[in-house]
């Protein structure tokens, strides 16, 4: 009784014909298709908003240094443009500046007003001037105020 069973076990089972694992296979292809480059171009996306987060965060500290040296130029002390090295303890932790190719700051009428900043890091290329234009890899990005969103 024992072995009838089992002989008809064996003989019942079913697998999947060559054409369902074939179709199942060209399936889960077609998806991949379709996502995968959606996916990647949300994570080149996400690093270059990172990188235009950090280089607004230099901006900001270059301002307030370049402001702090203008505020205290004198004949003996004049004023210059700060660089990275002044910047580090407003920018935090010293893994900002990693990857990092190029960083220029200019002030044009050395006023104590940064004009523009250029920063290369991980080859995506960001410039902030002031106002709303920010430049990622040679196209403007638009920054909204909370005026510009009601």
């Amino acid at each position: 009784m024992i072995n009838c069973k089992l002989e008809n076990l064996i003989k019942s089972v079913h697998g999947f014909t060559m054409m369902e694992l074939i179709t199942v296979i060209v399936v889960i292809a077609l998806l991949a298709v379709i996502i995968i480059p959606g996916y990647l171009h949300f994570i080149g996306d996400a690093k270059k908003d990172a990188v235009v987060a950090e280089a607004r965060t230099i901006y900001l500290a270059a301002q307030i240094r370049a402001t702090e040296f203008k505020s205290a130029e004198t004949a003996e002390n004049p004023y210059r443009i700060p660089d990275a090295n002044d910047l580090r303890d407003l920018v935090g932790p010293d893994n900002v500046y990693e990857g990092v190719t190029k960083l220029t700051i200019v002030d044009d009428n050395r006023d104590g007003t940064i004009d523009k900043i250029e920063m290369i890091k991980n080859n995506i290329n960001v410039i902030i001037e002031p106002g709303k234009n920010v430049i990622v890899d040679g196209k403007v990005r638009t920054v909204y105020s909370r005026d510009d969103q009601k």
